[in-house]
């Protein structure tokens, strides 16, 4: 079964380029706006890939400084571990030595002073004539003793 030859319909998009065709305002109207989307990528691509002179790129050689200071936009730490490592082992064997031989004089001087004050607080404690109050001011004059 063979069916009929039907007719062209146009679309919609055959009606609009009848009608496009027909009118040279558009035409050009249409030309102009695909000239400038051209022309502005165009535009676009030039600027975005061509390295402008004093545009803030710096041309830099191996072994050479820089020309220019340059300045990082963003500012970024780190934590070396070699200058970690550095800097423990430095502190390492900048130790002091933290005890030394006992020293024998500092104890007797210790003891001795202990031995003073103790026949001292004796003498005042078997003072007969020194009243109460004068007893309590002597002992409270001895530096090393903070009485309350």
């Amino acid at each position: 079964m063979t069916l009929p030859p039907t007719e062209f319909i146009p679309g919609p998009r055959e009606n609009f380029l009848r009608r496009v065709g027909r009118d040279p305002r558009r035409w050009r109207a249409r030309l102009r706006l695909v000239l400038f989307a051209i022309v502005m990528g165009a535009v676009i691509f030039i600027v975005q890939t061509v390295d402008f002179p004093g545009a803030g790129n710096v041309k830099v050689e191996v072994g050479q400084p820089s020309p220019k200071t340059v300045v990082s936009p963003i500012s970024t730490s780190y934590t070396s571990e070699v200058l970690t490592n550095e800097a423990r082992e430095q502190a390492r064997e900048n130790v002091q030595p933290i005890y030394d031989l006992p020293d024998t004089r500092v104890a007797r001087r210790q003891i001795a002073r202990a031995q003073d004050v103790i026949a001292f607080i004796t003498q005042v404690r078997n003072d007969p004539y020194a009243t109460r109050e004068e007893k309590i001011a002597w002992l409270q004059a001895i530096p090393e003793l903070h009485l309350t």
